[in-house]
Order: structure tokens, then C-alpha cells, then sequence
């Protein structure tokens, strides 16, 4: 099944609207993608590139230039190309499978560090957005992927304190036979939700439909947050 993508934005749209979530247009979206050794299957079969295009749809509601910020990580993590409809098809190999740090070690709070870290690329347009007591900086939606636990746990809790307060929430995806028990605990920090798919998910994921797709996404934590934003008219 070919992905349609102006249809899989309807449908996200429709499945934001079922849970009443307000249009949301100055968001901006991220994306941070394992590439470490133990994910190099799924990079090379092509299965990633299929769940990652399932993403683009938020980037084109919710971000204002309709791009996703891309990392890579593994021991390290590399800041790429901004994933954009133009280009999202075959960014996998194109991009990822090239990147400086592909098929290493996996530690998470470096590139969780820079994802969380306010952007000062898109100031103005926001300003009207938040309370005059509230920050002016646009909100994050940071979407997280991996297949393992890091080796950086001590560190990753310890950034995970920075999202206390703040206008970014973290959406945690592991690719697992099982729920990963690092992740759960990340979980309990403000901001952030988990949920993990199978590694037979992943290799489906084509046949599932958007709509059972983007529910599952926009879970109750991540259904709550959104709705403390409201649109720019």
C-alpha cells in the first residue's frame, strides 16, 4: 500500500478533530530516529521508511514551514536535513543509512538534549501564541524512535528534568518484542509519553490505516497537552 500523503493529512486531521484537539499551526515537529547496529535490518528492509512517512502529516499541519527536524542517533547523534514532502520518499537511504554516526553504540541524552533545546530560528510569529506570563518560544512535538535501552540512563533522566515547565512533549516509540523498561520509566517525567510497537508492527505498518495509526499516536497524555495550545487566526 503506497502511501497517499495529502490523504494521510485528512485523516490525521480527522482523528484530531474526533478528540478535539484545536487546529494547531505554529508547532514545530521533530524527529529522532536509532540508527544504531541493532536497527540496521529495518533501515536496510525499508520498514523505517515506512513508519517515517506516517510522521510527515504533523509537520505538515502542525509546523508553519510543513518540515520535520530530523536526528540521527546512536553513541552520538547528527542533526539532518529537514524532512519535507519533497523529499520524505526515500530519506532512509538517501539520508539516514549516510549519516556520520549510523550503525554505533545507543545513548539517548545527547540528541534529547538538542531536541528539547528552544529553536531561535522561527521567533515573531509566535508572539501572539502565549500569554504575556507564558514563553514566547514555539511549542515542540518531538517524536522519539528506538529498538534498545542506552547506555546513558543516569544522563537521560537528568535532561528529561529540563522538559519540567516547558512547552515540549516528548512522544517515546520503541521498536520491541516487549515494552522496554527504561522508556516506562522515562514516562513517568512531565512531557512525555511511550508507547512500543512490535517488531511484526513495524513490518505491517503499511497495511495499517491511518486513522488506527494516528489514534493510537495521539494517546491521552499527548491528546491533553495538544489541547492546551490553541490555533493562530
Amino acid at each position: 500500500m503506497s502511501l497517499n500523503l495529502n490523504l494521510s493529512k485528512q485523516n490525521l486531521q480527522l482523528t484530531l478533530e474526533k478528540k478535539n484537539i484545536p487546529s494547531i499551526t505554529n508547532m514545530n515537529v521533530e524527529f529522532a530516529m536509532d540508527v544504531s547496529a541493532s536497527f540496521a535490518d529495518e533501515h536496510r528492509n525499508g520498514y523505517t521508511q515506512q513508519f517515517l512517512n506516517r510522521f510527515v502529516p504533523f509537520a505538515l499541519l502542525f509546523d508553519p514551514d510543513k518540515k520535520m527536524g530530523m536526528y540521527a542517533f546512536s553513541s552520538s547523534y547528527e542533526k539532518l536535513k529537514d524532512v519535507s514532502e519533497s523529499n520524505y520518499q526515500d530519506y532512509v537511504s538517501s539520508t539516514i543509512r549516510t549519516c556520520s554516526v549510523y550503525n554505533c553504540g545507543t545513548n539517548y541524552s545527547e540528541v534529547i538534549k538538542e531536541m528539547i533545546t528552544p529553536s531561535k530560528d522561527k521567533p515573531g510569529v509566535f508572539s501572539s501564541f502565549f500569554k504575556p506570563s507564558e514563553t514566547k518560544v514555539p511549542p515542540k512535538l518531538c517524536f522519539f524512535v528506538t529498538d534498545g535501552e542506552p547506555f546513558d540512563t543516569s544522563k537521560t533522566l537528568n535532561v528529561l528534568k529540563e522538559l519540567e515547565g516547558s512547552n515540549t512533549f516528548i512522544v517515546l516509540i520503541s521498536i520491541s518484542s516487549k515494552p522496554i523498561s527504561f522508556l516506562e520509566t522515562m514516562q513517568r517525567s512531565q512531557n512525555v509519553t511511550y508507547m512500543n510497537f512490535t517488531p511484526q508492527e513495524l513490518k505491517q505498518i503499511q497495511s495499517v490505516s491511518d486513522e488506527n495509526l494516528y489514534d493510537r499516536l495521539l494517546d491521552d497524555e499527548l491528546t491533553t497537552w495538544l489541547k492546551s495550545y490553541n490555533s493562530i487566526n
